[in-house]
């Protein structure tokens, strides 16, 4: 398979993952019957995470340097896998 094409496809599916847990999580926090507000939410936790996580992977590299990042994103990257394992944990047993 055409390297280009394994990668995106990787970015989709790890995008989609990121989706799911992210309705999980909504599921966990609001309890809405209402479909336009659920996608809603997900979209807007969706955006706010990428935004965030974007902040702060650039700017801890500004604030400690280069040679004291390791442990923040060694904790960057826990709490990631942890909103993944909570999200997919929580859309899987609850349903909508």
């Amino acid at each position: 398979m055409n390297k280009d094409l394994k990668s995106f496809l990787w970015s989709i599916a790890i995008v989609l993952l990121y989706i799911y847990a992210t309705a999980g999580i909504i599921k966990l926090l609001w309890n809405t019957k209402d479909d336009y507000k659920f996608e809603g939410r997900v979209k807007f936790i969706s955006y706010l995470l990428f935004i965030f996580s974007a902040i702060y992977v650039i700017g801890i590299y500004h604030v400690v340097g280069p040679y004291l990042v390791a442990p923040f994103y060694k904790v960057f990257i826990y709490s990631h896998l942890g909103y993944l394992m909570l999200g997919s944990f929580v859309n899987t047993i609850y349903k909508h």
